[in-house]
């Protein structure tokens, strides 16, 4: 027996056309793909609706999400997203501080951060994301909502098209199609960037959950951690059936392709010693170019960081040049007016020694009066180099107090640095927290404004550290309910595929007895072909008896084959009825399972935000 579909099975024993007609008529209708619509409610179709939005889109053929099992409708994705406000009316309001400059400044790190990852095709910045234009912003949309619908693409109205989009996506909060004719607006931007942050940590969310949710749904077999054998009979069937919807009524290259499968899950690799020496040195060769890769990422990170460090270098400085380039000015001011001043001594003394030349020349002198004069110079050469001493000895002291003073004026302007720095942090709408050079004034305002300000920032940052420290404890109790909550969910879930292999093996021992039962029913109708057979060459002898006993045979026989033909309808229904309760079943187990992981996600993230 061969499944061909999830709709029914195929009888290969005799390849009889009453079997085909039977299984083909309670095999699932083929549906046109007529519009986009029908084409993603196939594709939702042929995942087998187990795995949700996170299967392979079934309409798209080679097209596959960059998120491997990521391929979402567009109707699945509001699940979840929007909880607790279905039923209202009015438009929720955004919880977010969206008009705080911190918080825009984190959605915008993180969504350079994760365009820079993903390999961004244009340039992208936090100067550019701060006020971008249509065209920017149009682009960055189309790059992340491609890693939810491939190949995805604008249409010529985008400002009509996104908002319809963020709608059907589950977005809680509004997005008007006035606000997308203004985006580089103060007003409107913070909204669209909340958004597309949202929009950022779906797609985290939903590949961290495409990378585990095979695991979760097809545990492995053994402890190689290979294919389980639910897994293939699930890709099996998928594919099968998504080859029934397009048309396809032969299935021998799956049926090949699954025994290729399951003879490489038991009998290992086929190809013996030499294809297992190239399949190992083939990895290795993938594991060296991958080691090289982090290598160079590592360089390329060490590279970056030292680059960030010498901007920060650099602009401190700067700023220390701007600093010093204020101190000259000062310096050369105060020179210049000490030069004025003594340009116009240096003129008085020049005019007094031509008027006191102008009088000794004029002037007669006696012997005494020179004798007198001599000795007059001569106290007054020592009395000059008297003072010349006594001016070297204070010039000396003058200069040890100025570099006192200078190195003093260093710490100083030092401390006033880095006071500007951390007062640069501290960013308030009231106080200006940074200080100039002092004086008067400067020491006021900081006696009577900063440090009133300082005090008052000091105390609301305690609060703020209480009131965040006494939510942490809660968000992780709450975490830990969540947590204990997702692990009841598992062990309930266990016990639901350990009950749905029960019903596998029921299924199967039914399929048993009934091939046993149509082999009985065979071999009847093959002894009563005999006896037809029999009856024909007794027909010469006795023609009459014969023949009433042959129309009897017949009647018995046809109504044998009715019975038959109904029994088998009714099983097929049966089957039929019993997988699709089955697969409900999986997809109401799978789609807690998500919200669960989605919520844990969730505050594990807001946890890791506050630490």
């Amino acid at each position: 027996m061969r499944k061909s579909s999830i709709g029914g099975n195929r009888l290969s024993s005799h390849g009889s056309s009453s079997s085909r007609r039977s299984s083909s008529a309670v095999a699932p209708l083929r549906v046109r793909n007529d519009n986009t619509h029908n084409t993603q409610h196939q594709s939702r179709l042929s995942s087998g609706t187990s795995r949700l939005s996170f299967g392979r889109s079934a309409s798209s053929g080679s097209g596959k999400s960059p998120l491997g099992r990521i391929g979402m409708p567009m109707g699945r994705l509001s699940r979840g997203s929007s909880a607790g406000l279905r039923g209202q009316n009015c438009v929720p309001k955004d919880p977010r501080p969206v008009s705080d400059k911190l918080f825009q400044r984190n959605c915008i790190k993180k969504l350079v951060e994760f365009l820079s990852e993903k390999l961004y095709p244009h340039s992208i910045s936090d100067k550019l994301l701060q006020s971008p234009t249509s065209k920017d912003f149009f682009r960055i949309f189309e790059f992340l909502y491609g890693f939810l619908v491939p190949k995805f693409k604008l249409d010529k109205k985008p400002e009509e098209q996104i908002p319809k989009i963020f709608k059907q996506i589950g977005y809680p909060f509004m997005i008007s199609k006035s606000q997308m004719f203004a985006l580089g607006s103060p007003h409107t931007w913070p909204h669209i960037l909340a958004a597309v942050s949202w929009l950022v940590d779906h797609i985290h969310a939903g590949e961290s959950l495409s990378s585990c949710i095979d695991n979760i749904m097809f545990p492995p077999d053994d402890d190689f951690d290979t294919k389980s054998e639910k897994k293939i009979e699930f890709d099996y069937i998928e594919s099968t059936y998504v080859a029934y919807m397009r048309g396809q009524d032969t299935f021998e290259e799956y049926d090949d392709k699954l025994a290729d499968v399951l003879k490489q899950k038991y009998y290992g690799i086929s190809g013996g010693k030499e294809t297992l020496e190239n399949e190992n040195r083939r990895l290795l060769q993938e594991i060296e170019v991958l080691e090289q890769d982090s290598d160079k990422l590592r360089s390329l990170q060490e590279k970056e960081h030292s680059l960030k460090s010498d901007i920060q270098r650099f602009e401190s400085y700067l700023n220390e040049l701007e600093i010093h380039r204020q101190n000259q000015e000062i310096v050369y001011k105060e020179a210049e007016d000490t030069h004025t001043n003594t340009a116009a001594e240096y003129d008085e003394y020049l005019h007094q020694l031509q008027r006191m030349k102008s009088i000794y020349e004029t002037q007669e002198f006696s012997s005494a009066d020179i004798d007198r004069i001599k000795a007059s110079g001569m106290e007054l050469k020592r009395q000059i180099d008297e003072m010349e001493n006594r001016g070297a000895s204070v010039d000396q002291d003058i200069w040890s107090v100025e570099m006192k003073l200078s190195k003093e004026r260093e710490k100083f302007e030092q401390s006033l640095l880095q006071y500007n720095k951390l007062a640069q942090l501290l960013k308030s709408s009231d106080v200006d927290f940074q200080i100039g050079f002092l004086d008067a004034s400067a020491l006021e305002r900081l006696r009577d404004v900063i440090k009133p300000a300082v005090v008052k920032c000091s105390k609301q940052c305690q609060d703020t550290i209480i009131k965040k420290t006494s939510e942490k404890i809660t968000n992780l109790d709450s975490l830990e309910q969540l947590t204990e909550y997702v692990a009841e969910c598992q062990d309930e879930a266990d016990s639901v595929e350990k009950k749905i292999k029960l019903i596998d093996e029921e299924i199967n021992i039914k399929k048993q007895n009934y091939q046993q039962e149509i082999q009985i029913k065979i071999q009847e109708e093959e002894v009563m072909q005999r006896e037809i057979m029999e009856m024909q060459t007794q027909w010469k002898t006795s023609v009459p008896d014969a023949k009433k006993d042959l129309v009897q045979k017949e009647q018995w026989a046809a109504q044998k084959r009715r019975e038959i033909k109904k029994e088998e309808s009714q099983y097929l229904d049966f089957l039929r009825k019993v997988v699709e309760e089955v697969i409900d079943h999986k997809t109401k187990i799978q789609e807690r399972l998500e919200t669960m992981l989605k919520d844990v996600t969730t505050y594990r993230k807001e946890c890791e935000k506050e630490k």
